[in-house]
């Protein structure tokens, strides 16, 4: 199994993102491990042609990555989380921002400080008054399908089928890729390339008390709607994950996205 001294994750907001990144923090000194780098363009650029080892992490679009992502010496990885639950915990956060809580909201960008704000008044099972907020500008940029956006096209206004074919195709290019839903199998393997990673915590947990009744179909629908792209990447990436990256078995047959053709 080769070893790696350089690391890159692709940090997808509410993917249990941060608990992996703790993960690695203990592998890498400290003047070489780096999250948060979507703050950092300059730097991260930087880090990658001095020729040490490194720990990447931030909120970075696939396309702004993707030379690093195809470099063969570093590991590369991201993680999806089921859709609903993944806008879920988004709204959730970004209500946390525009709240009297949120400890620092002069670091916010102003237009999404306000748009927060306006979100924190909207209880999540509003969904006509969530979904005037969701079809904002800021709204769509936030949370508009957003796995398929972070994998496909940061700036299209709408996310649509072109952009999740071309989401379901980037997923083959990182070294490893997983779900929430096989969380401990992806353990299990991380610790086996990467020994000392066997210690996750939960970290970066919902500020906001606002559950969504799911057991509502009119708003569990409203949510499915919302995520239709996301729920098309997430059935593939999975799909793809336990063939090839957590299965003991190699595939017999070169794996065929199932909506790269059609639909």
């Amino acid at each position: 199994m080769q070893k790696y001294d350089k690391v890159f994750f692709l940090h997808i907001p509410k993917t249990a993102g941060t608990s992996f990144n703790s993960m690695f923090r203990p592998l890498f000194s400290s003047d070489r491990y780096f999250d948060h780098m979507e703050s950092r363009p300059e730097l991260f650029k930087s880090v990658q042609r001095d020729g040490f080892p490194f720990f990447i992490s931030g909120h970075l679009n696939f396309e702004f990555a993707r030379s690093l992502i195809e470099r063969k010496d570093v590991f590369t990885f991201t993680i999806l989380r089921e859709p609903i639950s993944q806008l879920i915990s988004h709204l959730k956060w970004v209500k946390y921002v525009g709240s009297p809580k949120y400890p620092d909201p002069a670091a916010i960008d102003p237009e999404i400080l306000e748009f927060s704000r306006d979100l924190f008044q909207v209880p999540l099972n509003d969904t006509a008054r969530i979904a005037t907020l969701l079809d904002h500008p800021v709204g769509v940029r936030l949370f508009d399908n957003l796995q398929v956006r972070y994998l496909s096209d940061p700036f299209i206004p709408r996310i649509g089928k072109m952009q999740r074919r071309i989401a379901v195709k980037n997923i083959e290019k990182f070294k490893f890729l997983f779900t929430l839903d096989d969380m401990n199998v992806a353990l299990k393997k991380l610790t086996q390339i990467f020994p000392g990673t066997d210690d996750i915590s939960v970290c970066n947990v919902a500020q906001i008390e606002d559950e969504v009744d799911l057991g509502n179909t009119k708003i569990v629908e409203f949510y499915r709607q919302r995520t239709a792209f996301d729920r098309e990447l997430y059935s593939a990436a999975r799909e793809f994950s336990l063939r090839f990256h957590l299965s003991k078995a190699k595939a017999k047959m070169r794996w065929l996205p199932r909506f790269a053709l059609g639909n």
